[in-house]
This record gives structure tokens, C-alpha cells and sequence, in this order.
């Protein structure tokens, strides 16, 4: 008698997102585009300009960003932020927009 294997599908996000909490962020003029340079550069520190995670800001009000990556590039981007040397905290982590907020 043969048995069954059964495959279960796992729902797994396309993207996670991210709040970070970023301290010179709120005395720039433009607090976003200095968000995506600052994450830029802290990426390629470490992983150059290939390897760098792509990330995407969605908001940003104050010294708080919205941040999405791919769940591929998380654990590259979380290795950045932890290694640099900028003041950026991540206050919570979500598999999802609605979660997030």
C-alpha cells in the first residue's frame, strides 16, 4: 500500500516591513531621500554595491520610516543595520502592512 504525501502550501509574504526609528532623520529637510541615501550607504558598507538589499521607504514622518524589503534581502538588510555605525533602532517587524501598523 502506498502512502499519501500530502504538500501544504505555506503563505509566505512578499515583502516584510519594517519601523525604524532613525535620530538625525527629523533635521534634514527631506526625510526621506536622507532615509534612502542612509540605507544605501549602510548596505554597501557592507555588502557592496552588488550584494546591498533594495529597500523601499513608504513613510516618513519625523525620525520614524516605513521601510518594505524583500524576505529574501531581511536578514542582508537587518546584518547592515546592526554593523553600521548610524543610530538607527528598528522598533518593530511585520509580515505585513496591516500587522505593522
Amino acid at each position: 500500500m502506498r502512502e499519501k504525501k500530502y504538500t501544504y502550501l505555506y503563505m509566505s509574504p512578499r515583502y516584510f516591513y519594517l519601523l525604524l526609528d532613525v535620530q538625525d532623520l527629523d533635521k534634514s529637510k527631506c526625510p526621506a531621500l536622507t532615509a534612502q541615501s542612509l540605507f544605501e550607504q549602510v548596505s554597501r558598507e557592507l555588502f557592496g554595491t552588488v550584494g546591498a538589499p533594495r529597500v523601499d521607504i513608504l513613510h516618513s514622518k519625523n525620525s520614524q520610516v516605513i521601510v518594505r524589503v524583500e524576505p529574501l534581502l531581511l536578514r542582508k538588510f537587518r546584518a547592515a543595520l546592526a554593523l553600521s555605525t548610524q543610530r538607527i533602532h528598528v522598533c518593530r517587524e511585520a509580515p505585513s502592512l496591516q500587522a505593522l501598523l
